[in-house]
């Protein structure tokens, strides 16, 4: 029922403009998200082909925060989410699941 409400509220102008200039931004950090991601995906591969070993534990958290700062992004471009990601808001901390999956270091 408050669904429905909300569909049926009306949204003003500047709140829609703000957050289409967010959007914009938030498209050009997305775009630089993926880049970092490819690149420690690169390396986390080669380090496991050189070293013969499980990938860098550290390396692992920093690529899920990633990956959760860039769900929060969609959640807010496409209306699931009224919170503005980071930069307006702290980056997602580490999520101890996350970090039991068995590699070191």
């Amino acid at each position: 029922m408050a669904q429905e409400m909300s569909e049926n509220a009306q949204i003003p102008r500047s709140v829609t403009a703000e957050r289409i200039l967010n959007s914009f931004l938030f498209v050009f950090i997305l775009h630089l998200v993926g880049s970092v991601l490819a690149l420690i995906v690169l390396f986390q591969l080669l380090y496991s082909l050189v070293t013969m070993g499980p990938p860098i534990q550290r390396v692992t958290r920093f690529a899920d925060r990633i990956i959760r700062y860039s769900f929060e992004i969609f959640q807010y471009m496409t209306y699931n989410s009224e919170h503005s990601p980071f930069p307006f808001k702290d980056l997602p901390a580490e999520e101890e699941s996350s970090m039991g999956h068995g590699a070191t270091t």
